[in-house]
């Protein structure tokens, strides 16, 4: 697999061109092997208003609609695609974000445990919240109603906020790493967190307690990495009133022994649900209908078909860097588009045929160079990358 990184201003370039500020200028673009650093390419492409193309013409540039490239290397062709926004909150060194329902707000987590609430609409910083944690904020949720948030630190405390900066619940009872969160029902007064020392709390937000702590029944110890939310039929028996919109809902778990076991969120139980394939952990996973998306620390994505319970599709990328985010952004049919982020500067989206197996890969550029992704949020059409800086892709 190759990897592409581009100069964060070439449209910069090809506007001047275009709006005849300059006759000519030039960006660079580079190429290497994941396979070997010495395999590496580097070119100036020329913009003129008759094309953009390199000295040699071994290399030429191309413009398509809504903010797409193709990069053509002999008879290699690369898709790429741009941002269409960049939101620079100046000094803050970005770990985590979340976007509201109704897309009019997002607010950021800092390293320095600062929460940023920002409004798209306004483009202006509604609030700040320095201190809300102890360092790093490692993972952010709106509430269905937009106007609580939940935020989880380094420090394992998960705390909720007014969106006017109250500080409404702090909770805490797991003693690693929380990795990851998420909300049940329409409401969220339920939700369940995942933690490095094997165990899925679920909570209930009122009285801020822990109702029931899953873990893997094989080794109660084994960290848990990542999880999804799907549905299950469940026979509605509560273990309290504080359990709200429980029933009929799953959780699939991603371990670090690379195992995706199902839990019964309704019943509070594992199920005999279980897919494995390898000793690399689960680092990502996602969920559409039927299927399972999970990406692993060795750099390999693999699909499941949850009914049949068995693998269906392999793609190896990047070995050398996890697989540390994965969303599905679409499905239709047999063929699923994912975005993936597998290591720095790999920012992907993967169009996959399940039946042809046939992967079409966009690289989605514009990013400073040698960036890194800390977090990735998504509503309706746009996706919300943290890095340094946050960029907004359709």
């Amino acid at each position: 697999m190759d990897l592409l990184t581009i100069q964060d201003s070439f449209e910069e370039v090809i506007s001047d061109i275009q709006n005849g500020r300059l006759e000519q200028d030039k960006f660079w673009v580079a190429r290497r092997s994941i396979e070997s650093e010495e395999n590496q390419d580097f070119w100036y492409i020329n913009v003129t208003k008759q094309g953009m193309k390199d000295d040699g013409n071994k290399i030429k540039f191309m413009c398509g609609k809504d903010k797409k490239y193709q990069l053509q290397v002999d008879e290699k062709i690369y898709n790429l695609q741009s941002f269409y926004r960049k939101v620079n909150l100046a000094n803050n060194r970005i770990s985590s974000v979340a976007v509201s329902s109704d897309s009019e707000r997002f607010i950021v987590g800092t390293k320095k445990g600062e929460l940023i609430i920002y409004n798209l609409r306004t483009d202006t910083v509604e609030q700040k919240i320095p201190e809300a944690h102890f360092e790093d904020i490692t993972m952010l949720k709106f509430f269905p109603s937009d106007k609580v948030v939940m935020s989880v630190g380094i420090d394992l405390k998960i705390k909720l906020w007014g969106l006017t900066g109250e500080l409404v619940r702090t909770m805490s009872n797991q003693v690693k790493e929380i990795t990851e969160i998420g909300l049940l029902g329409k409401t969220g007064r339920n939700f369940i967190s995942g933690s490095k020392d094997g165990s899925i709390d679920m909570w209930e937000c009122g009285h801020g307690q822990v109702i029931y702590s899953f873990k893997r029944i094989q080794n109660n110890n084994d960290p848990v990495n990542c999880f999804v939310l799907g549905r299950h039929e469940s026979t509605g028996s509560k273990l309290s009133e504080l359990e709200v919109e429980t029933e009929n809902q799953c959780v699939y778990v991603g371990f670090d022994s690379g195992i995706i076991q199902q839990f019964n969120i309704g019943d509070h139980c594992q199920t005999s649900v279980r897919f494995e394939d390898g000793n690399a952990g689960v680092s990502s996973i996602d969920i559409s209908d039927n299927i399972l998306v999970s990406g692993y620390n060795d750099g390999q994505l693999k699909v499941w078909d949850i009914a049949g319970g068995n693998m269906v599709f392999k793609y190896q990328l990047n070995s050398h860097f996890p697989i540390s985010t994965l969303k599905v952004l679409h499905r239709q049919d047999d063929t699923i588009t994912v975005l993936v982020y597998n290591g720095p500067e790999t920012l992907l989206k993967l169009e996959i045929d399940l039946k042809s197996e046939v992967v079409n890969q966009t690289y989605l550029i514009g990013m400073e160079e040698n960036f890194s992704v800390h977090d990735v949020a998504l509503n309706k059409d746009n996706i919300i990358i943290a890095s340094d800086q946050l960029t907004v892709y359709k």
